[in-house]
């Protein structure tokens, strides 16, 4: 019984053992073709991308309420730097520059006023000096007139006695002297009126140049001084209307010099510093209450949300790698596999 027993462990062991050794040869086949078929790398580390906030004034930090560590969102503020020691000598001096120009345009403007008052008031006064000498002339070409007739009966009335005298004198009723004082008397009537009458006609003459502003009597200046007066006025008024549009156009100037100056002194005077991304606090380089310098960085974001790997592989790989496949990769003490894209495949010495 013994030998038949030891007889079938022989029959039907030996046919196991060549399966065990069958399936040993193919699972160290499939692993070789395994191996060929994909490319492995334990060399390998997570990096991602640093943003390094840096002080773009000198100054005193402030407001840094960030710890290392801690999450950011895109646009919110991390620090502040202040720096008292700004020099703003040029932004005073627009300032009282500035102050000078509106105290000149102000007595300008109280110039111009006075003298346009003073202006109307001279031009009202020779409107009415104007009318005024208008009706004057008028009175006296009618008084003229009224001379000129009464000269004209005169003269009349001097030929009537002459023609008569003269009829007389032919008789012997009138003296020669007689005759002769009666002619002198009609010859001074005829020259009085026609003398009226040449006043008349310059009278007219002076009503006409009157109406139009001029005046032509002796001794009198051809427009009234209140008028002459206001036309001085008139061009002082110019020549301040010049001078308040010339400080106008400084003023106007120095006011955009001055915007520009106080936004370059608040530039170098206050400094937010603002997250440009998502990410981490990775390091501080300055604490609250510390003297920073342009240039010095305060601190290092890291972008979470944007993470890659840098894998060491046999050169005799590259040509098995696709660019745009999906690489699976554990993290070392993990069990669970991730999946990523491959972005690139470089040379070491561009890394």
């Amino acid at each position: 019984s013994d030998q038949k027993a030891k007889k079938r462990r022989f029959i039907f062991g030996r046919p196991v053992k060549i399966i065990i050794t069958a399936l040993l040869m193919a699972s160290a086949i499939f692993a070789i073709l395994l191996n060929d078929a994909l490319v492995y790398s334990n060399n390998a580390v997570i990096s991602a991308y640093t943003v390094s906030i840096r002080a773009p004034i000198n100054g005193f930090l402030s407001a840094s309420q960030v710890r290392v560590g801690d999450p950011v969102s895109s646009g919110s503020t991390l620090a502040r730097i202040a720096n008292p020691r700004v020099d703003n000598q040029r932004l005073v001096d627009l300032e009282q520059l500035l102050i000078r120009q509106q105290s000149d345009l102000d007595a300008y403007k109280t110039e111009r006023d006075r003298l346009t008052a003073l202006r109307n008031s001279l031009l009202q006064r020779g409107s009415e000096y104007e009318k005024a000498e208008i009706e004057y002339f008028k009175k006296r070409s009618e008084e003229a007139a009224f001379l000129f007739r009464a000269k004209e009966e005169q003269r009349q009335q001097a030929l009537r006695d002459l023609s008569r005298n003269d009829m007389l004198g032919k008789q012997g009723w009138v003296s020669v002297s007689e005759l002769e004082r009666m002619k002198s008397t009609f010859d001074i009537a005829k020259y009085e009126a026609e003398a009226q009458l040449a006043d008349v006609g310059a009278l007219q003459i002076q009503a006409e140049a009157a109406r139009h502003g001029l005046f032509l009597e002796s001794g009198q200046n051809d427009v009234p001084y209140s008028l002459q007066r206001a036309d001085e006025v008139s061009l002082r008024i110019a020549e301040i209307e010049r001078g308040i549009s010339l400080l106008q156009t400084a003023q106007k100037e120095t006011l955009a010099r001055l915007a520009a100056e106080k936004n370059r002194v608040d530039l170098l005077r206050f400094a937010t510093l603002i997250a440009p991304s998502t990410g981490m606090v990775w390091r501080l380089g300055a604490s609250d209450g510390e003297l920073v310098a342009i240039g010095d960085t305060i601190s290092e974001l890291v972008d979470c949300g944007d993470v890659f790997i840098l894998a060491k592989i046999p050169q005799s790989r590259f040509g098995d790698i696709i660019i745009g496949s999906i690489a699976h990769y554990r993290f070392s003490g993990e069990t669970n596999q991730h999946a990523g894209q491959v972005i690139a495949v470089t040379g070491e010495l561009s890394l």
